[in-house]
């Protein structure tokens, strides 16, 4: 667990096992002024942000078997984010800006979530959007991907957005895939 700010540009690489992982203060400093590099979650159960994160880039590359918990806006300009764990609780934002420039998938934000809850429910925004935009003229901004076995719930807006006033900077495809039963 990290209890207090953690930032500087260097990468971060954590493996939990069937431990938890929890960011208890902010990270990356205030609006991102000291940002990390790319986090990785190489594994872990459960993942908690507390408080606004700033990454160039972030990394859950195996599904956890608990929660992944946000309660911060989650902020990357490089990378994208992906996020991968058996129920998803999006109680804050997610905003990348890094954009995709046609040989890569920056800026993309993907969830990846199993059968969720007892009710069912694998994935929930109700405290924020996800925004994917295009820092630089003439690229797309990132696509939102959303796979999850179980059901899926919005109350925050899904935004993808090319770069204000530029020629060819289209909003990223949206994507929601649910093999839920209703």
């Amino acid at each position: 667990d990290f209890v207090s700010t953690v930032d500087g540009g260097q990468n971060l690489a954590l493996t939990a096992g069937t431990g938890d992982i929890t960011f208890g203060g902010v990270v990356g400093g205030v609006n991102g002024a000291t940002r990390l590099g790319t986090v990785t979650i190489n594994e872990a159960t459960s993942v908690s942000i507390t408080d606004s994160f700033a990454a160039a880039a972030f990394d859950q590359t195996v599904m956890g078997e608990g929660v992944f918990t946000l309660g911060g806006l989650l902020d990357t300009d490089a990378g994208g984010v992906t996020i991968d764990s058996e129920i998803v609780d999006l109680n804050a934002g997610i905003t990348t800006t890094a954009g995709n420039d046609g040989t890569t998938d920056n800026g993309k934000v993907t969830i990846n979530a199993g059968a969720g809850d007892v009710n069912g429910i694998a994935v929930t925004l109700d405290g924020g959007d996800i925004t994917t935009t295009a820092a630089v003229a003439g690229t797309q901004s990132g696509a939102i991907d959303i796979d999850a076995v179980g059901s899926v719930v919005f109350t925050g807006e899904l935004v993808t957005t090319g770069v204000a006033g530029a020629t060819g900077a289209n909003g990223g495809n949206i994507t929601i895939n649910t093999t839920a039963q209703t």
